[in-house]
């Protein structure tokens, strides 16, 4: 059980030389200050392990509640996201991106202008003094930023000319955002507060920026991979945000609440919201009961689109959206049911006694119902002559055990499985530069056009908890090298020998920490430093004061296999030896 070091400050451990020193200080700063290039566990506001705590992050000390989706971030905590933060950073800046900093308070002006004013997610700051009878939607005075295109764009638009600078544009910030979760869960993984690193991509044609769009997406792999867990890059849709290319990037974990679709054979992978997939053979226009059906319409209220499906799937308006000209439909109607199809007739007969002969039916098959499967019926006689029929569609969302819609075979089953939303990459085209102005000159005809645009999120705040769910074991948490808030831990009475093991690695770029907890057993201290997820424990006990060998301890091995490996001259080193030694073996 990890000893909270909250209650009480354990007293230091210094060498005699170092007591009277600080003896004749008469302060504990002036301690503190001798020991500065010598981090400790005592000073990391470290509280006791909560073993009824599902979340490793509170479980071990790292994060404390403060609210429904808000959480404090203590130090080690802080340490892993700063070491994320920066990986990040220097990806970004490894394909031209450079660093803002944007007001978390937005303009409500803004969202109007792009028609996101009105998402029920939006921290809303309102003016104290409004006046009577005043809308609500005019009290508001700011925005609480939950991600900065409106924000973003409106700068390049408005000192895009004054500055004469030339696109491309590839600005990104690393800042808090703010989103009012209904239902706050997860602990970091889904909370009302969160880290987020966003970029943003300026290009005058399009061809430029689907160029930019690869090189980002380029520039993702290859920061997900330097974390060093494994990642799927799965087809998505774009959402709310917008644009007509989306990527996600998703830790496979039980504790998602996505669901991503894998092909084995091909690597095939979407989002579940996304993926296609056909029936097996064997349900390959099987269905021969009642099918279930949904219903929309245009926004002229002229065509009616039903969609026919198993009633034991899930249906995907974005199949059938992809199946359709453009704004044929809208596919986010909040009604579906049998009283669209009802309104469609009801507005024909209005319009004349011919309407109903005149306004199209477009009725969608499922790949799985057949000609035997029973169709519910239409409140209206449907004209032959303006009614389109599709038949084998993919409507549904996929399962395992569908097929793969990108093998040559036709016949390799997919899997779906649960996985944590880690970043995502959108091509937004002119969704938000048309709305705000944001023109630039086009090269070919010296038109001004609207700016093409893209996004780019890693959710940084939200990478703790993913990477921990993954990673962790029964003995606790751990942590990759390229983001653990310290390479190595030091266990040892010993303040003379801790110091002087910690400042040999420290001078070799080796971070680490000595465990100077006083009110802990040994045994404890050893337990803890597997808990808290270092790579590698150093050990300074009797050992050390016998041959003058260090003992280490990697995290990557049981406890069963450090007992076999005791001994082992490859797990020991000197002073002198080891910084290398434990480069070598954390690959540093």
């Amino acid at each position: 059980m990890i000893r909270s070091a909250l209650i009480k400050r354990p007293p230091l451990f210094l060498s005699r030389r170092q007591h009277s020193s600080v003896t004749t200080a008469g302060s504990a700063l002036d301690a503190y200050k001798i020991q500065a290039s010598v981090p400790r566990l005592s000073l990391h506001l470290l509280p006791g392990e909560q073993e009824s705590a599902e979340d490793p992050l509170v479980r071990y000390g790292y994060v404390r509640q403060v609210s429904a989706g808000s959480y404090h971030l203590l130090p080690l905590a802080h340490m892993v996201q700063s070491n994320i933060a920066d990986l990040a950073r220097r990806h970004m800046v490894s394909v031209g991106g450079v660093e803002v900093s944007l007001s978390s308070l937005s303009s409500p002006a803004l969202w109007e202008r792009t028609g996101r004013a009105a998402n029920t997610e939006l921290f809303k700051i309102k003016h104290e003094d409004g006046t009577s009878g005043e809308s609500e939607s005019a009290r508001v005075q700011y925005i609480l930023a939950p991600t900065h295109e409106e924000e973003i764009t409106n700068l390049v638009a408005t000192n895009i000319a004054a500055s004469r600078r030339k696109l491309p544009l590839r600005l990104f910030q690393i800042t808090r955002k703010y989103r009012n979760e209904k239902r706050p869960r997860g602990g970091l993984l889904r909370g009302r507060e969160f880290l987020m690193k966003d970029m943003y991509s300026f290009d005058v044609t399009q061809d430029d920026a689907h160029r930019t769009y690869d090189e980002v997406a380029n520039a993702y792999r290859a920061f997900f991979e330097s974390i060093g867990v494994p990642f799927v890059v799965a087809e998505a849709d774009s959402g709310s945000i917008g644009g007509s290319l989306s990527h996600e990037y998703h830790y496979l974990s039980p504790v998602g609440e996505d669901n991503v679709v894998t092909c084995h054979t091909c690597k095939y992978t979407a989002n579940v919201e996304k993926a296609l997939a056909f029936p097996p053979e064997e349900e390959d226009g099987a269905f021969m009961g009642e099918a279930a059906v949904q219903y929309f319409l245009s926004d002229d209220k002229t065509t009616l689109v039903a969609a026919y499906y198993p009633p034991d799937r899930e249906f995907s308006p974005l199949h059938l959206l992809a199946e359709l000209p453009e704004d044929t439909i809208n596919a986010e109607a909040e009604s579906t049911g049998i009283e669209v199809a009802e309104e469609f007739a009801t507005q024909a007969k209005a319009d004349d006694d011919e309407g109903l002969f005149t306004r199209r039916l477009i009725r969608v098959m499922d790949a799985r119902l057949s000609r035997e499967t029973n169709l519910p019926r239409l409140p209206f006689h449907a004209n032959k002559g303006t009614t389109t029929t599709m038949v084998d569609v993919p409507l549904v969302m996929a399962q395992t055990g569908d097929l793969c819609p990108s093998c040559d075979d036709g016949k390799t089953p997919l899997a779906v499985a649960k996985a944590v939303e880690i970043g995502h990459t959108f091509y937004l085209g002119t969704k938000y530069s048309a709305p705000l102005n944001a023109t630039a000159r086009d090269p070919v005809s010296g038109s001004l056009v609207p700016i093409e645009m893209g996004c780019y999120g890693i959710g940084i705040s939200r990478l703790l908890p993913a990477i921990a769910s993954i990673t962790a074991d029964a003995d606790g948490l751990h942590w990759p090298v390229s983001i653990a808030p310290y390479h190595a831990i030091v266990v040892s009475k010993d303040a003379e020998a801790a110091t002087t093991i910690v400042k040999e690695l420290r001078a070799a770029g080796v971070n680490a920490v000595w465990d100077d907890r006083e009110d802990v057993s040994f045994g404890a201290a050893m337990r803890d430093a597997r808990a808290l997820g270092f790579p590698v424990t150093l050990i300074a006990g009797k050992q050390y004061e016998k041959s003058g060998l260090v003992e280490l301890q990697p995290r990557d091995l049981s406890v069963q296999q450090l007992k076999e490996k005791r001994g082992d001259a490859a797990f020991q080193s000197s002073v002198k030896d080891l910084p290398a030694k434990i480069k070598e073996l954390l690959k540093l």
